[in-house]
């Protein structure tokens, strides 16, 4: 194999990727322009609003209660001693 052949077909990939590259750099540029990442014309912005609320609405924080702890969770002091301090099982495997 010539050696100034495999330079040149290097340069080339090299060359060829970077227009891809480019070309991908642009298009990005196009499609954020596009869909609201520039405003570069002028025109209706969207613009979320809060819950079922029109768009181009101010934000309304939600106000939220405190939190419930329900039925089940008591306020009681743990014993001292745990309750169980050796496990041992109730029904034992036969033979």
């Amino acid at each position: 194999m010539n050696v100034s052949q495999t330079r040149s077909k290097r340069r080339y990939v090299k060359i060829l990727l970077g227009v891809i590259g480019a070309g991908a750099f642009i298009a990005l540029g196009t499609l954020s322009a596009a869909y609201g990442g520039i405003d570069i014309k002028p025109g209706p912005r969207i613009f979320a609003g809060s819950g079922s609320a029109a768009t181009n609405t101010t934000f309304a924080q939600p106000v939220v209660s405190g939190m419930t702890v329900g039925a089940t969770a008591t306020a009681t002091t743990p014993a001292s001693v745990p309750a169980t301090s050796v496990a041992a099982p109730s029904v034992k495997a036969g033979k």
